[in-house]
């Protein structure tokens, strides 16, 4: 046959995948060996692109979560009404005698209190801080913040940002001393010190 016939032939079949005139133009199938080669080529590429499209998101603005509360606010009655449980919450988390400062919205001293409990997820309330509950709000694993409810019966606790009536953020700065190393960096920094000996 002649090579031009070939690639004729070639080109007539190539719309229709051609593989009875590549074994009778002589040509072979790529080898396994052939086939892993360009896979492992391929593969590096495609773990670079996954990697690489795998990071989280950006973080969310300041003023989505304030927009944010605002609505759970809105929703949960309007600051008056948050205010008036608030002062209701505050009277009973200082009664309480509950060991543990973490609390979910079912707790029993959340009980008719459903404008904070649309707030968040988790309620914090340290007595040794009566100023303030903290509330987690959990959007995602890459978008959970905390917002602050403070006793309106109190003055306003350093780094208080209002967002509306008694809630807002507080600042890492206002929120606790940093020149004291809070209980969790004491342990990690002793237990380091541990495994060294």
């Amino acid at each position: 046959m002649e090579s031009g016939t070939l690639n004729r032939a070639d080109q007539a079949a190539a719309g229709k995948g051609g593989i009875p005139l590549l074994f009778h133009a002589g040509r072979a199938w790529p080898t396994l060996a052939e086939q892993f080669r360009s896979m492992k080529s391929v593969l590096p590429v495609i773990a670079c692109v996954m990697l690489l499209g795998c990071g989280p998101p950006p973080p969310v603005p300041k003023e989505t979560h304030i927009k944010q509360v605002h609505q759970a606010i809105a929703k949960a009655g309007g600051e008056t009404n948050i205010l008036s449980e608030s002062r209701t919450l505050f009277m009973r988390l200082a009664g309480g005698t509950n060991n543990s400062p973490f609390y979910m919205a079912g707790d029993r001293r959340f009980e008719g209190l459903s404008g904070i409990t649309n707030l968040g997820d988790v309620f914090q309330y340290e007595p040794s801080e009566p100023d303030r509950v903290s509330i987690r709000v959990h959007n995602s694993h890459f978008d959970t913040y905390f917002i602050f409810l403070v006793n309106p019966d109190l003055p306003q606790p350093p780094g208080f940002e209002r967002i509306a009536g008694n809630v807002g953020f507080i600042e890492p700065g206002g929120a606790v001393n940093r020149s004291q190393p809070s209980r969790s960096e004491t342990s990690q920094t002793s237990s380091a010190a541990g495994s060294r000996r």
